[in-house]
């Protein structure tokens, strides 16, 4: 007992011997790279959380909603309002609403664009979802114009636009729209919607009581059913008892009929990736720093051995070395990412396709990657020091 305390209190004063009076830019090195590597750890991450979120909120918001429900057998189904109206009343649920899909093109003069055209509902619809208009006025009940999509229309998408859009077309102008039964309808664009999302930016919107007068067979029909619950995370219930209760739908959450959260579920892998990748570079950098210190001081490790310190107080005292370096390395890393890195992302966020994206605090990984990158560096520690200390003694003194 007495032998292992001699050899911590030897081991302590090597580690601060060679702290306070060996190679500070080495010590200093260690701490910046475990600093760098610690910030490059999170950086990633929460890019990626900020993207994915940016995603998930989006599709919420413009395409799905919390819950959609499509009929199983047939495209559309009849008496749409009352099935609004039941929806509603399920506990848990803030609104519904639904749509239907009515025809597939654009025309403006010689340019045409495929697009998705919806006859909606605008007073459930504006309940459910949030789209963005830049220019003109949201449709009402008795709008007899249409809700477009920038990416259809072009307006001001320089560079940055369908190939296939009118290429231009903003509030006023006239377009027609083809509907089913190869049906033409000839309207005005009352408001143009830029989301930031260009599958929601792909869209039309028409009233279907105004499109009733035109296609009869469309009126109180729908093709999906869309429903907002009061607290997204708690959709357990209402989606079992929908599923239970609406047989002849198909009753899925929103993001995931989309396909948008195998697109989260890549970027989530994408960011395991990267976080491997800098703990191996993190441990690599430590021994390579550790390596090179030891080589510089064979000689007086020789002399160490020689007068009497144990190997274990020598390798002790360079794994309490590492971390005192790790130590001030995340905490210098920690105050820079919640002190520097997450205000300056929100007030200057990353351009991504799909929007501005800003990094997302996570403190369960700050904590994990704290612990990771520590374990790695003294593993990455005691290998070259192991090596070092197997030696010969002679070898070692005479620095071979």
């Amino acid at each position: 007992m007495k032998r292992q305390h001699n050899t911590l209190r030897v081991s302590i004063f090597l580690a601060k011997r060679g702290i306070l009076h060996g190679s500070k830019s080495v010590f200093l090195l260690s701490s910046a790279v475990i600093t760098l590597l610690y910030i490059n750890l999170l950086f990633i991450p929460s890019l990626m959380q900020g993207a994915s979120q940016r995603v998930d909120t989006l599709t919420r918001q413009t395409l799905t909603s919390d819950i959609i429900m499509t009929p199983v057998v047939n495209s559309s189904v009849d008496d749409a309002a009352t099935m609004v109206d039941e929806l509603s009343k399920y506990d848990g649920v803030f609104a519904a609403t639904s749509t239907y899909q009515v025809g597939n093109k654009v025309i403006s003069g010689d340019h045409s664009a495929s697009s998705q055209i919806f006859a909606i509902d605008p007073d459930t619809y504006s309940q459910v979802f949030q789209n963005t208009i830049i220019n003109g006025s949201p449709l009402s009940a008795d709008s007899t114009s249409i809700a477009i999509g920038v990416q259809i229309t072009g307006e001001g998408l320089s560079g940055y636009r369908y190939d296939t859009s009118l290429q231009s077309g903003s509030v006023g102008d006239v377009v027609t729209l083809q509907l089913q039964g190869d049906v033409r309808l000839e309207t005005m664009i009352g408001a143009v919607i830029n989301n930031g999302f260009k599958q929601a930016d792909s869209r039309v919107y028409i009233a279907s009581n105004v499109l009733a007068d035109k296609m009869p067979l469309s009126k109180d029909r729908a093709s999906a059913f869309y429903v907002k619950l009061d607290d997204p995370e708690r959709y357990e219930g209402v989606l079992e008892s929908l599923r239970n209760d609406y047989p002849e739908y198909r009753v899925e959450l929103g993001v995931a009929s989309t396909g948008i959260d195998d697109q989260v579920g890549t970027i989530n892998l994408i960011s395991a990736m990267l976080g491997i990748i800098s703990l191996v570079v993190a441990a690599i950098m430590i021994f390579t720093v550790t390596y090179v210190d030891l080589t510089n001081r064979r000689r007086l490790i020789g002399i160490q051995r020689a007068i009497g310190v144990t190997t274990m107080a020598i390798q002790l005292s360079y794994i309490l070395r590492t971390t005192v370096a790790v130590a001030i390395g995340l905490i210098v890393g920690a105050l820079l990412y919640v002190f520097a890195l997450i205000p300056l992302s929100r007030m200057y966020p990353f351009s991504f396709p799909n929007g501005p994206v800003s990094l997302v605090m996570q403190y369960s990984l700050m904590i994990k990657y704290s612990y990771l990158l520590a374990l790695s560096a003294l593993i990455a520690t005691l290998v070259p020091t192991m090596q070092i200390l197997r030696a010969k003694l002679v070898d070692v003194i005479w620095g071979r």
